[in-house]
């Protein structure tokens, strides 16, 4: 088959100090961003980017790092074979692979034959989100992680906080169009005991409900528009 429009395909790598990669036949050490133009069989021009992190050696040695989305948000986990003079974890987020912030920061346990994390972002409803894990040592070396993309559905997506809840509660809420959505709040007998109307923009809303009114107990918050999302939340 001849492939007859223009392609792209970004990936990802990282490596120690002193490995190296190759990438469309050049070899690799340093940390970058590489493109390679090809021209592929239907004569169009194709593109292949390579981002590359080029670790320096520290004393952790990372099992693996994989995220997923659940109905609390998106939650991370990471296993480190061996940990020697390890101190922090920094969690990083980002909207387009490329540019990384910090999110959070958790302590390593310092366990010579290693230790099982987890940690939930449970305030972010973006479609399409990038973590990776910057590991330093005691002596301030740093390495990464390869990176974790997770991808929510198309359509409406949504958090809850805070959770358990008193009076207030926002809903963070992540939508691919704008329209107006019913929003209810149900008990776990599917009686629906408060109803509003709310609109949306395409992207992220958010949106407060007042729950002082409910007995204590558990609850579900449903947004209704063209899909449908629900969320289990705790009024005490």
């Amino acid at each position: 088959m001849t492939v007859s429009t223009a392609t792209s395909s970004i990936t990802y790598d990282t490596i120690n100090k002193g490995s190296a990669v190759t990438f469309n036949g050049t070899s690799y050490d340093t940390t970058g961003t590489y493109t390679a133009h090809l021209i592929n069989a239907g004569g169009c021009d194709s593109t292949a980017t390579l981002i590359l992190t080029v670790n320096d050696i520290v004393p952790v040695s990372l099992k693996y790092f994989s995220g997923v989305h659940n109905s609390d948000g998106n939650k991370l986990s990471w296993s480190t074979a061996t940990e020697v003079n390890s101190a922090y974890f920094v969690i990083q987020l980002s909207t387009d692979g490329k540019t990384f912030s910090a999110l959070d920061k958790v302590a390593a346990s310092g366990n010579k034959s290693g230790s099982n994390y987890a940690y939930l972002d449970a305030a972010n409803a973006s479609s399409k989100v990038y973590y990776r894990l910057q590991m330093v040592d005691k002596q301030g070396n740093i390495a990464y992680s390869n990176v974790v993309v997770i991808t929510l559905n198309s359509g409406i997506s949504f958090t809850v906080y805070p959770n358990p809840v008193r009076n207030i509660m926002s809903l963070r809420v992540n939508n691919d169009k704008s329209e107006t959505v019913t929003v209810q709040v149900i008990d776990l007998l599917g009686k629906v005991l408060t109803q509003q109307q709310a609109q949306l923009n395409a992207g992220t809303n958010t949106l407060s409900l007042n729950v002082s009114s409910l007995a204590s107990g558990s609850y579900v918050v449903v947004i209704k528009g063209e899909s449908q999302e629900s969320r289990h939340f705790i009024k005490y």
